[in-house]
């Protein structure tokens, strides 16, 4: 538990019964993933929630500029760079970046020139930090 507290956690409010601390998961839970930090991210249908170590829980969204939804599997890389994979292409992400400015913390990967086909159904790390959907 963090800081050596014991904690119990419902999963589908992601909120932490002793103190009333979390977020709400929008959609039933698609991919999982933790990175060496112990940080948790968390893919659906609807957008990626990133569970901190503390038990805080952010929502990245469209609007914080995830590329797009409907996620479909997680791996994390070393730095750690998150690659995700979602219906309509496999997204880059990288925690550390600005997403307000493009290309910085997500890259966005569709169509022909990239893979065959648009869904992704899982995808794996590999040490370089590159992806194998």
């Amino acid at each position: 538990a963090a800081g050596g507290l014991p904690s119990l956690f419902r999963w589908e409010w992601v909120t932490q019964i002793s103190t009333g601390a979390g977020g709400v998961i929008d959609d039933n839970i698609t991919a999982l993933a933790f990175d060496d930090d112990g940080v948790l991210y968390i893919g659906n249908p609807t957008c990626l929630n990133v569970r901190a170590v503390n038990g805080s829980v952010v929502r990245i969204s469209g609007l914080q500029g995830l590329p797009y939804g409907n996620i479909t599997s997680i791996s994390v890389a070393d730095g750690p760079i998150v690659w995700i994979g979602t219906t309509m292409g496999l997204i880059r992400y990288d925690p550390a970046g600005n997403p307000a400015v493009l290309g910085d913390a997500f890259q966005y990967f569709y169509g022909p020139r990239w893979h065959p086909g648009t869904a992704i159904t899982s995808v794996a790390a590999t040490v370089a930090a590159s992806a194998v959907p």
